[in-house]
């Protein structure tokens, strides 16, 4: 991902995953990956999985100190410039108590 961040020269880019290679399977989609561009659809196939490299430049017209990321990744989103990086290794998602209850079973 952070090779691909560099030589593409991008200023955005979040790992995301199949859905189906979550351990929790009610997971609904967030995103669908479309050449590395993510978009949001009536059916989105693919999780963000927690990591993401954001140029401190996309930071700069906000003077909140606290504000939810999906902020900018909805303003990357409108101008079809937010970017992903498909792993395709399992994942688990802590969703909820039930998901803990049961990765605590593995």
């Amino acid at each position: 991902m952070q090779n691909f961040y560099f030589l593409k020269k991008l200023n955005n880019i979040l790992l995301v995953s199949k859905k189906n290679l979550s351990f929790d399977k009610n997971l609904l989609g967030d995103f669908t990956l479309n050449k590395n561009l993510l978009e949001k659809m009536d059916k989105n196939d693919f999780i963000y999985i927690g990591c993401q490299i954001l140029n401190k430049d996309l930071f700069k017209n906000y003077k909140l100190n606290n504000f939810p990321i999906s902020v900018i990744w909805n303003e990357l989103l409108k101008k079809n410039e937010l970017n992903g990086f498909q792993s395709f290794n399992k994942f688990y998602h802590l969703t909820n108590l039930e998901t803990f209850r049961k990765l605590q079973d593995l």
